[in-house]
């Protein structure tokens, strides 16, 4: 680590810097992350504060939890658990209605943490299928013809779940 806080990772970079840096990480591919593109997300994304630049803040915060859960590094509960907070943060704030891509996101992106979990509860399973549903269902409205992961992603869910009437779960997947 370097003396120079210009390259000291706990530094808050400047706003500009972290939106070029943002703009940049965007650019790779979350199933080929790293350890340390996600640790580059997070400075970002430290660095960004959502009462100055929500949208920046916002979209960096769902960049890097999606990086979180995909990273083959570190503890994997611990990533996934990290990306949870995020995905509900970012849910927390924004509207369905107003901003509904930034919603589908981070509502999507929540179901997917809590069920792909390695601890993931019953209680975990029916947030993530009844997030599904809600974000399934904005889906349809705004562009049918991109359900087809969305309901990919569904099923996967709902064949994982280990409680409950799996065979019911699967037919409603399907009839989605």
């Amino acid at each position: 680590m370097s003396n120079d806080p210009a390259h000291d990772d706990a530094t808050p970079l400047p706003h500009a810097q972290a939106l070029t840096q943002l703009a940049t990480l965007r650019t790779l591919d979350p199933h080929n992350t790293s350890a340390a593109t996600v640790a580059a997300l997070q400075r970002v994304v430290d660095s960004l504060s959502p009462d100055v630049d929500t949208l920046a803040w916002r979209d960096a915060s769902i960049v890097l939890a999606s990086h979180l859960l995909e990273c083959p590094q570190g503890d994997r509960g611990a990533n996934v658990a990290r990306a949870e907070a995020l995905y509900r943060r970012v849910q927390e704030g924004v509207d369905r209605s107003g901003a509904p891509e930034a919603w589908l996101a981070a509502t999507m992106g929540l179901a997917n943490a809590l069920f792909l979990h390695p601890a993931a509860t019953p209680a975990a399973f029916d947030e993530a299928t009844a997030l599904y549903r809600l974000a399934i269902d904005t889906q349809r409205s705004l562009d049918p013809g991109q359900l087809a992961p969305w309901l990919g992603n569904f099923a996967k869910l709902l064949s994982l779940r280990k409680t409950g009437d799996i065979d019911a779960a699967l037919e409603e997947a399907i009839a989605c």
